[in-house]
């Protein structure tokens, strides 16, 4: 609200921030994350100004300051605020060796489908089952004045190619508005990772946190077990937690 009256203004951002001062001398932030260049380049100038400020930032996060927009685009841009961040916080690992979701992975319970014949038609059943008769058809959602087309939707349930969700240019919002109407995701078709598919890894990292943290049930295929699928270089860490995540989400319950 205080940046919607600020609006026209050419950088409203020192006078919101002193209006938070006035306030509150802690603001805390959790799952603190960045996915695109639009949203570093605001929170590093926010940060920047809450620690001029004197305003006291506290935030937990699932990766160190070093690594914030890790393999995201332009993200040279961003690198200044990351040291601004390191300058002005202690950083503490919280890690404590162990992530409790990769317990699942072990458990003969877990369900995650790979692709060939027989779990394709496993993965069929499900979806079959899941349906209950219903039939898909084509749902359209309206994202700020752009169109978002699901080809195959029904009753909070939404089937997908990789391609469908992952080629096209959808950002954190787009996914967010999907998750809103959806309960249950198919995906089919999950690729091996290279540096070449870099973007369309970092849309499923993105992905993936959205339905996890939204606590969705998904379904997926790929040509390879789970701890198998690969990764590119720049995004190798960061995806071990999607691993990880993705292994929880498609566990039998």
């Amino acid at each position: 609200n205080k940046l919607h009256k600020l609006k026209n203004e050419s950088n409203p951002l020192p006078k919101i921030v002193k209006t938070f001062k006035k306030d509150f001398d802690i603001i805390f932030f959790d799952e603190f994350q960045i996915t695109n260049i639009a949203d570093a380049m605001i929170l590093g100038k926010l940060l920047e100004q809450f620690f001029s400020n004197n305003i006291f930032i506290i935030t937990t996060s699932n990766v160190k300051p070093d690594d914030l927009y890790l393999g995201g685009l332009q993200r040279d841009q961003f690198l200044p605020y990351i040291e601004n961040i390191k300058d002005n916080t202690l950083v503490y690992s919280l890690n404590s060796g162990k992530d409790y979701r990769e317990l699942y992975l072990n458990k003969q319970n877990r369900f995650f489908i790979v692709k060939d014949p027989q779990t394709k038609k496993n993965f069929n059943q499900v979806l079959f089952t899941v349906l209950s008769g219903k039939q898909f058809a084509t749902k359209e959602i309206e994202i700020k004045g752009r169109k978002l087309i699901i080809d195959n939707y029904v009753s909070g349930v939404a089937k997908f190619d990789f391609k469908d969700l992952c080629f096209q240019t959808y950002g954190s919002e787009d996914y967010i508005e999907i998750c809103k109407i959806t309960k249950i995701f198919f995906i089919e078709n999950i690729p091996n990772f290279t540096d070449e598919l870099i973007n369309e890894q970092y849309r499923f990292i993105n992905l993936i946190d959205i339905i996890y943290d939204n606590q969705l049930s998904l379904v997926a295929t790929a040509s390879v077990p789970i701890n198998q699928i690969t990764s590119s270089v720049k995004l190798a860490k960061v995806f071990q937690r999607t691993l990880s995540r993705l292994g929880e989400l498609t566990r039998s319950n």
